[in-house]
């Protein structure tokens, strides 16, 4: 190759062009290398007194090993699915789409459990029923404060439409349905 070969190629090399030629030297190496390592891990495993024991070891520690990245990724797997669902709950809620309607049995246990969560009221004093998502409180509460407060209570909990409040202090006379839907001359909490 003559001078003006040997720079015209170099030229080359530098912008890109052409790839410079690699030395065989350095792949021979590379296998030689690699022969050796295959060749060790061989006498590690075959070796006539220690070579079952050694691959015994190693079967069981690469099983366990795998067990272990099974169960991480099982791991990941159920996160990020809860991950997902939570996100797609956030979007639901944001949207504003109404939420799957609560059955009757469900929503008395709601109320009692948020209800009765105050010490101060007496649940034994105190009937839940709900019909249609409508509440119905009926029983006595000991001033017309607490009437007031349980109903008003009632009516924020989630999946109650509406609260008829027929609670009554004691030894005053049960209220009449008609009168506790009328309005505002009884005590009851009906919001629109």
């Amino acid at each position: 190759m003559t001078e003006l070969e040997q720079r015209a190629t170099h030229a080359l090399e530098t912008i890109g062009v052409v790839k410079p030629r690699r030395s065989p030297i350095g792949s021979m190496v590379l296998v030689g290398l690699l022969m050796a390592a295959v060749g060790a891990i061989a006498a590690y495993l075959f070796d006539p007194q220690m070579g079952r024991t050694r691959r015994t070891v190693t079967r069981d520690r690469m099983a366990g090993e795998a067990r272990r990245l099974a169960r991480s990724s099982a791991r990941r797997g159920r996160w990020l699915a809860s991950t997902a669902s939570g996100l797609g709950e956030r979007v639901q809620h944001a949207t504003g789409e109404p939420k799957v309607p609560v059955d009757d049995v469900a929503l008395v246990n709601r109320v009692k459990s948020e209800l009765f969560r105050d010490p101060e009221i007496d649940k034994g004093a105190i009937a839940v029923n709900v019909e249609r998502d409508v509440l119905f409180l009926r029983g006595t509460a000991p001033t017309p404060e607490m009437i007031d407060e349980i109903g008003h209570r009632a009516s924020r909990i989630a999946g109650v439409a509406q609260v008829v409040n027929l609670l009554h202090m004691p030894g005053e006379p049960v209220p009449v349905m008609e009168q506790a839907t009328a309005g505002a001359e009884t005590r009851a909490a009906v919001p629109g």
